[in-house]
């Protein structure tokens, strides 16, 4: 069980930190009667705050019926006090917020705080709490209602993808600007379960059978996807454990496989996690797709899959769509684990120096060049400069001026000479005259 100050910084809801950290200071100076008091009344205060945030910030048609109905009750009996039950039964019955066994709880919280508020006229006293039943009094608020998100007062799920779905255009070819806008509007409000639930729902929106709308959207609900798997990996990963045979993909829907196909690239680990049966899928699927694609988990080991890239290259186009970062990242972590640099840096070489335009050759020289050329050999230099200096589309493009100078340095640093090179790079006798 977690303590309670450990509870108190879960709360989301500042104004409700606020108040529960008067309530932890009079638990804490053994005031326990006047603690459960106000424990309930900063309950009930976090439950209207959390329906105004919603009502304020997603105009939540649910949060908005339930306040209305709290306002015209409280207009009509201005002295009875039984809204506070009739909230806490509203928001049970309507929303996610709440579970039979939350509302139980918050209940006998209640219960609690009448008989510390109201002298018992039989015995003619007050009732005096213990510090126990205090203590396991505060878990059950913080628990049941006080650390959870305002959003589970919704569907959040559906408010996610229609929110993200209106405003494809906002994001267009902008993953990084979708991502901020998700994390900070809605991810940082979830609890590891809804986390996993909107990680499931999504699967299912990409990679299922779609409905006309799932299909237009299923772009910006697969970059919100791979954001989840990414930060949240570990528990990601134990969800497709558990549940192999949701976690496929439709091997039939023609929009469906180049994104799953892709998907899984980006997330080699994926492919161990797979039932057999999705195994197959994927090896069969395999055939239609651009062999210079890094994919070493269909091959029977590292040294054999370099050799498949490096066969197909040939077979490469200039509408051959360019290979992303992290897929270079996975393919660098794979020649790491298997001792097999020298191979991965050759191939790296061999895919920037036959760049199609400049733009590719920016492109490639940022992420197969740059963050792994001081770890090139001399040999690897003096390959590389070769290379490239058959390609114009590496050596003129404006770029290479800089970038070329780098290379030139670490040339001169691995004590490589001029003779050692033939290049039609234009300025490279100045290049190695700058660097020595």
């Amino acid at each position: 069980m977690y303590s309670i100050e450990d509870l108190i910084e879960q709360i989301p809801e500042y104004k409700t930190k606020d108040l529960f950290n008067e309530i932890y200071s009079l638990f804490t100076q053994n005031q326990y009667r006047a603690t459960i008091v106000m424990l309930w009344t900063v309950v009930i205060c976090d439950l209207i705050y959390k329906l105004q945030y919603l009502e304020n910030l997603y105009s939540d048609e649910t949060a908005i019926k339930i306040l209305n109905e709290i306002r015209d009750f409280q207009a009509k009996n201005p002295k009875n006090p039984d809204w506070e039950k009739i909230l806490v039964e509203k928001i049970e019955a309507r929303t996610e917020l709440l579970s039979k066994i939350d509302r139980e709880n918050l209940e006998y919280i209640q219960k609690q705080r009448n008989l510390c508020a109201h002298p018992i006229i039989t015995e003619d006293k007050l009732f005096q709490p213990s510090k126990d039943l205090t203590r396991s009094l505060i878990h059950l608020a913080l628990e049941s209602i006080l650390i959870k998100s305002p959003l589970l007062v919704k569907n959040y799920i559906n408010t996610i993808v229609d929110d993200f779905a209106k405003r494809q255009s906002d994001f267009f070819l902008d993953d990084e600007k979708a991502i901020k806008y998700f994390e900070s509007k809605y991810l940082k409000h979830l609890n590891k379960t809804q986390t996993l639930k909107l990680f499931r729902a999504l699967w299912k929106f990409v990679f299922k059978a779609h409905t006309l709308q799932e299909e237009q959207n299923i772009y910006i609900n697969e970059v919100l996807l791979s954001y989840l798997i990414q930060k949240h990996k570990f528990e990601c990963i134990e969800e497709i454990k558990a549940n192999t045979d949701f976690y496929t993909f439709d091997n039939k829907n023609k929009v469906v496989n180049p994104i799953f196909y892709y998907f899984i690239i980006k997330n080699e680990f994926l492919y161990d996690l797979f039932s057999e049966h999705t195994k197959v899928l994927i090896e069969n699927e395999y055939q239609s797709f651009p062999k210079n694609i890094p994919c070493s988990f269909l091959s029977n080991n590292f040294a054999e899959h370099i050799e498949k890239l490096k066969q197909d290259y040939d077979k490469k186009t200039e509408k051959t769509p360019r290979i992303e970062d992290i897929q270079i990242a996975n393919l660098y972590s794979k020649a790491k684990k298997y001792d097999e640099l020298v191979k991965f840096y050759t191939l790296c070489i061999e895919w920037y120096s036959k760049s199609w335009n400049y733009d590719e050759a920016d492109y490639y020289f940022k992420i197969l060049i740059n963050p792994y050329y001081k770890n090139f050999s001399l040999e690897l230099l003096i390959l590389l400069i070769n290379s490239t200096s058959n390609n114009s589309q590496t050596f003129d493009r404006r770029k290479a001026g800089y970038e070329h100078k780098l290379i030139a340095r670490q040339f001169i640093g691995k004590g490589g000479k001029l003779e050692q090179v033939q290049t039609e790079w234009s300025n490279w006798d100045d290049l190695i005259k700058e660097s020595a």
